[in-house]
């Protein structure tokens, strides 16, 4: 085996796997839109219920934490239906992700997260 293929081998990844971490990250996500019904909720008992553009907000809320959900399960199906010897680089497109810590979870990327800290759109204000 060429040195050009064994660090092809070593970038493919099964695409199950890939799919699997793709699911998980969504579930993870779906922990934030939680927060954001609470959140909906508390405004409620605040009395801003009655402004119809806060009722589409709070029903955008709901629509996506089902979409996620949904999602997620899609996923996992897909990942149970795929051929256990179908392969991906998917390194090649987490390093399209602004979110680095993100990038290294779905693609695995060698590099480290201090590395790609350097990406635009990555931003933390908490």
């Amino acid at each position: 085996m060429t040195y050009a293929q064994k660090s092809q081998v070593q970038k493919s990844q099964l695409l199950i796997e890939v799919l699997k971490r793709l699911a998980q990250e969504i579930d993870e996500s779906t922990v934030y839109v939680d927060d954001l019904s609470e959140l909906v909720a508390l405004s409620l008992q605040h009395g801003v219920d009655g402004d119809p553009a806060f009722l589409r907000a709070a029903q955008s809320v709901d629509i996506l934490q089902q979409r996620l959900c949904c999602l997620s399960h899609y996923l996992q199906e897909l990942a149970v239906l795929t051929p256990t010897h179908w392969v991906v680089e998917s390194h090649t497109a987490a390093k399209k992700l602004k979110l680095s810590k993100l990038a290294d979870r779905l693609g695995h990327l060698e590099e480290s997260s201090a590395k790609l800290e350097h990406l635009a759109g990555e931003v933390e204000f908490y």
